[in-house]
């Protein structure tokens, strides 16, 4: 689905629990610093543009419960984190196809609604933009359960920032539970609109949960809603970011 926008109007989403403000924003910010796109790369047509698309780059959480860094994507809400298939109370390996799955999956987390960021140029390798008319492709698994949401929506913005349009794949949800979750693969195309210099793939992980009764009951409810092998495409040649590794900052004592 792809929409034109005038000037953008934001969403607010539910806010977390004041208990865990102080580690959204420690989480936020570990989010932010590490795994950034460096340099560049030629993708051909139809390559994918994001970096880390499956959240394979970087550590997984045990059993969700802790957030965890993931590269090349920013917080802006939440306390995502990263699972394997298979964890406890998420999707299973038998619950999606082989394309474009691999062995981790994004997860909302502990800190109610979650939402992801990624900034995506859209320039050749000369530094000139992609030419009028060019095509986009979007798609990825998504998964969610009866209290929760997954969606992924790509933002197209002008030179200066302005935001002329939008694609979205989702939401999948409204059904399932833990033990047996929904999970979908979802796709969805289109013309990027005229003076589109770069997107933003925002991925929204969201619940309607405001508490949970489990292992230390986090007061913003959680949010078992997920998402593997995001694509974002173009059908002319474009620059694809690369991760760079961070500077490490580790303290001594």
């Amino acid at each position: 689905m792809t929409r034109l926008v005038g000037p953008r109007t934001a969403s607010v989403l539910a806010a977390a629990a004041v208990c865990l403000g102080t580690l959204a924003v420690t989480g936020a910010t570990a989010h932010a610093q590490a795994g950034l796109p460096g340099g560049g790369t030629d993708a051909p047509p139809g390559g994918n543009l994001l970096v880390n698309p499956g959240a394979e780059a970087g550590d997984a959480s045990q059993q969700g419960w802790d957030a965890v860094t993931i590269p090349g994507w920013q917080v802006r809400q939440g306390l995502p984190t990263v699972v394997r298939y298979g964890t406890r109370g998420f999707p299973g390996r038998a619950d999606a196809g082989t394309k474009g799955r691999g062995r981790l999956l994004f997860a909302g987390g502990a800190g109610g609604p979650a939402v992801l960021t990624q900034q995506v140029p859209l320039r050749t390798r000369a530094g000139r933009a992609v030419p009028a008319g060019t095509r986009f492709r979007i798609s990825g698994w998504l998964g969610a359960t009866v209290v929760s949401q997954a969606q992924l929506e790509v933002v197209f913005l002008s030179g200066t920032g302005r935001a002329l349009g939008e694609s979205r794949i989702g939401p999948v949800g409204g059904a399932g539970d833990a033990s047996h979750p929904e999970y979908a693969w979802r796709q969805g195309s289109g013309t990027l609109p005229a003076g589109t210099r770069s997107a933003e793939a925002e991925l929204y992980l969201t619940t309607s949960l405001t508490n949970y009764d489990g292992p230390n009951a986090p007061v913003a409810g959680y949010d078992r809603a997920t998402a593997d092998g995001l694509t974002f495409s173009v059908s002319s040649p474009a620059r694809r970011p690369v991760l760079a590794v961070p500077a490490s900052h580790v303290p001594r004592f």
